[in-house]
């Protein structure tokens, strides 16, 4: 009987255990003051604002910023986290100016001793293999990570004319194991909403979106918090929707008539029927067929009747 292993998460649904993830985002959008957020949740195994599977070493490696300014960070992330003390467990490597291939040789070290810990760079754009638009800079820095033989997360940027993919050449896609797009929008009163979408995945299905709210007072963060969509209703509405989400939508607007296939891919971005019929048939997916109307041999549904499908707060699975 062949066993499939379960997946294992060091915090779901962004960092798959020795794996890597590219997280990516507008300069300035709150990416670093989040992910230190959740190197910090690793750390402690801190599971409210994250899923943490479990506590886990952490190495904060920073080639951008003075090392006071982190360390500010990490002390107002403790207080925002209402902690009884103010030390992490966060190990920080500070290799400001230093390329990646010597930042490398410290790191390597680290992940051999605590070879269930997690890495974060910040950011990749520091490091220093060259032009960030040529392939092979790209691929060097995927083999060089990779060759750490663990779980890794690195901070990048996306272009300032298009937020909707991370600058560079598209092996730094290709290379992560996820690829996760960061968007922020700031509201009245010192709060700043952060959104995450996973928008590559091999191992899992991408699509998953959360939002975050930091709020901010006269000496920096005093909070931070999952949000709701209608706190944010900017990010919310940008936000790319799964091809799972779009296929329920779909289906929901047919009042329980249901739809071929052929109507499905055309109202939505499902292009290939063999991708199709994998998503209607997968278990997990609120899908089945209908008894045939109009002379259509295969009609799809959802499987909940007509009144709980027009329900908004319908917990569905994301594609």
């Amino acid at each position: 009987l062949l066993v499939i292993p379960d997946i294992a998460w060091c915090l779901k649904p962004y960092l798959l255990e020795e794996s890597g993830t590219i997280v990516f985002g507008p300069p300035g959008a709150g990416k670093s003051i989040l992910l230190q957020a959740m190197a910090i949740c690793i750390s402690q195994g801190w599971n409210g604002l994250f899923d943490v599977q479990r506590a886990r070493p952490a190495l904060w490696t920073n080639l951008e910023r003075p090392p006071t300014s982190v360390a500010r960070r990490e002390v107002q992330l403790m207080w925002a986290f209402n902690s009884n003390t103010l030390h992490s467990g966060v190990e920080y490597l500070h290799m400001r100016g230093h390329p990646l291939t010597a930042v490398l040789r410290k790191v390597k070290p680290w992940v051999q001793e605590h070879p269930d810990g997690v890495v974060f760079l910040d950011s990749v754009s520091r490091n220093q293999l060259g032009s960030l638009k040529e392939d092979e800079p790209a691929m060097k820095f995927i083999d060089l990570m990779g060759g750490l033989n663990g779980t890794w997360v690195g901070i990048a940027h996306s272009p300032r004319a298009d937020s909707s993919h991370l600058f560079g050449s598209i092996h730094f896609d290709a290379g992560a194991d996820m690829v996760v797009q960061l968007t922020s929008e700031t509201r009245a009163g010192g709060v700043l909403g952060i959104g995450l979408q996973v928008t590559k995945a091999n191992e899992t299905s991408a699509g998953h979106f959360q939002l975050y709210a930091l709020e901010f007072g006269q000496n920096g963060l005093t909070a931070i918090r999952q949000a709701k969509e209608s706190e944010f209703p900017e990010l919310a509405s940008n936000r790319k929707r799964s091809l799972v989400e779009q296929v329920i939508d779909y289906l929901k607007a047919t009042r329980g008539q249901g739809a071929t296939v052929d109507d499905i891919m055309g109202n939505t971005d499902v292009k290939d029927s063999g991708n199709l019929s994998r998503l209607l048939n997968k278990p997990e997916n609120p899908f089945t067929r209908l008894p045939a109307k109009r002379g259509y041999r295969d009609l799809w549904g959802l499987r909940h009747g007509p009144a709980e499908e027009q329900q908004s707060g319908l917990d569905l699975p994301n594609g």
